[in-house]
């Protein structure tokens, strides 16, 4: 079962989704019956609804398992509840319960305070008031002091070394843009949340709801320098920016001289992070030339990470893409033969695929959490990969792959 959902959370396309949630969901319903009060079961069934594209249950799941009412708990499945329902809250956009979470873990469990810490104050500063920009900052000051204690084997976390990167990429920002007697007031020139950014490590923007996807595509695409991708979204948000400026002539914000991303990782991850949610509305087009930026200049990136995550999210832009032009073929009834059609669609998506998973590994070397990203390589297909997707896909369809 922990496997099924480790690859339904991280894949990112799996030909045998529909199999997997029908398996996973057998499974719990033999199982709980036996264990009503196993907290497992209990973080598997809100998993499972997470899975299949519904967050709130996943929420009402796992805070009723946390809740007074269950008469047996124990501390260490509690904090697996807490870090699934923290997680699930940042997907939702719901920051302020999300902060509330990953700090509730630095009670509950020894892992990586750091981490906790870090994700929380991305979730403060997503707020977006100056409260919570102040609570981000005390929350980023104490993390050297965390970042400082001893280590289990004596080593750091690889999402604690890429915290350290960030606070000393942050810091250098901010005194060029203000000089460096204001250099550890870095929350002034954030401008990618480090919540959003490590959640794409873990697949966090994968299943969320439309509605949720288009404020995360509002948001990105309201940072300066304006992007150069046709999308949409675009269309709309020129059109609110006029209204609002032509409203406010003197707002301060919108005279900004200093453009809010200044740096090729930046600009990098917000067309990542674009692609990423312009795939999940259905926008195609736009999530590949999204993709396809997020690919270059790696030269000058610090975070090589961004460059093999970005070959990877093509390949299941590949997958998805074909799985929806799919629909639209068997959509037009029987008059029609549809099975040559969709062998050579899916012939062609899979070697597209393939060839962005190779240049994907290619790339991936001794980046940040790149062991996460292999795990995601291996999940999404298994070696040969174009063979053993095709042969996956087609049976799946009921077609014969020979």
């Amino acid at each position: 079962m922990t496997y099924h959902g480790i690859k339904l959370l991280l894949a990112g396309y799996l030909a045998d989704e529909g199999h997997l949630l029908k398996q996973v969901g057998a499974m719990l319903d033999s199982l709980e019956p036996r264990f009503p009060h196993g907290s497992l079961w209990l973080l598997n069934r809100a998993k499972l609804a997470r899975y299949e594209n519904n967050p709130s249950l996943a929420i009402e799941i796992l805070q009723r398992g946390l809740g007074p009412e269950r008469s047996v708990k124990f501390q260490q499945a509690d904090a697996l509840l807490m870090f699934e329902l923290a997680w699930v809250l940042l997907a939702e956009r719901r920051y302020q319960e999300a902060a509330d979470a990953f700090l509730t873990m630095k009670r509950l469990n020894t892992w990586s305070h750091p981490t906790y810490t870090f994700l929380a104050a991305g979730c403060y500063l997503a707020l977006k008031t100056d409260q919570a920009r102040t609570k981000a900052q005390e929350l980023f000051d104490t993390l050297p002091t965390l970042l400082q204690k001893k280590k289990v084997g004596g080593k750091d976390l690889p999402t604690e070394v890429y915290i350290m990167k960030k606070l000393d990429f942050w810091r250098r920002k901010q005194t060029r843009w203000f000089g460096p007697e204001r250099s550890d007031m870095f929350v002034e020139c954030i401008r990618i949340n480090p919540a959003e950014e490590l959640g794409v490590f873990w697949n966090t923007h994968g299943r969320i709801p439309k509605t949720t996807a288009e404020a995360h595509i509002r948001e990105f695409l309201a940072l300066t320098p304006p992007v150069n991708v046709a999308s949409p979204y675009a269309v709309e948000l020129d059109t609110s920016l006029a209204t609002a400026n032509s409203s406010n002539t003197n707002d301060t914000l919108n005279q900004n001289p200093i453009a809010d991303l200044d740096t090729t990782d930046e600009l990098n991850f917000q067309h990542l992070i674009l692609g990423i949610t312009h795939r999940g509305v259905g926008e195609f087009a736009a999530a590949r030339a999204f993709l396809e930026y997020a690919t270059r200049n790696a030269k000058s990136l610090e975070g090589k990470w961004i460059i093999p995550l970005a070959y990877f999210e093509l390949a299941v832009l590949d997958l998805h893409e074909a799985r929806a032009h799919e629909l639209k073929v068997q959509s037009r009834g029987n008059d029609r033969p549809v099975d040559d059609e969709l062998k050579s669609l899916w012939k062609k998506a899979i070697q597209s695929a393939t060839s962005h998973v190779e240049e994907s590994q290619a790339n991936l070397g001794d980046t940040d959490l790149s062991s996460r990203l292999d795990a995601r390589l291996a999940m999404v297909g298994l070696q040969p990969f174009d063979d053993t997707l095709l042969f996956l896909q087609l049976t799946t369809l009921g077609l014969d792959p020979g």
